[in-house]
């Protein structure tokens, strides 16, 4: 094969293709509203895309943080206790205030509520916040992981 065929052949691969992508585009239907949406879908999945890749991560995801805490814990309306109690609706509530579960005495004894302070404390070191507390939990270091759980509590209503 010389030089002029595998040009030739090149050239006619590139006609071809550029002709079926023409083909494609004269029949679309500009009118058909999915169409739109699937064009607002598309951009709004590469939005973000690039925000997901330019933010970066910072901590652990809520879900996981909370994945733990169901270990031990229900967070829904209505649940049996675990191990733990239910923490569903616990923002703003006094401390042992789940009437269906068995409660260690300076959970009983601790008269204060569950706002952020006192739940970033607990969550913090829940031995040193309620001595002899019966949770088995050693606390998490980073405020920002504490923030996320206290907020994910806040929304449970």
């Amino acid at each position: 094969m010389n030089k002029n065929t595998a040009y030739s052949f090149l050239l006619s691969a590139v006609f071809v293709i550029f002709s079926v992508s023409a083909y494609n585009v004269a029949k679309v239907d500009y009118n058909d509203p999915q169409l739109l949406i699937d064009l607002i879908d598309v951009n709004q999945a590469n939005a973000e895309t690039a925000t997901s890749a330019t933010t970066p991560k910072k901590g652990k995801s809520v879900e996981k943080l909370v994945k733990q805490c169901k270990t031990c814990h229900t967070f829904k309306e209505n649940k049996k206790n675990k191990t733990g109690p239910n923490l569903f609706a616990i923002y703003m509530k006094k401390i042992a205030e789940n009437d269906t579960f068995k409660y260690s005495k300076s959970f009983k004894n601790a008269n204060i509520v569950w706002n952020d302070e006192n739940l970033d404390s607990f969550l913090k070191k829940p031995n040193k916040f309620i001595p002899k507390t019966k949770m088995a939990f050693n606390g998490m270091k980073k405020p920002e992981e504490r923030q996320k759980v206290i907020d994910y509590l806040k929304n449970l209503k």
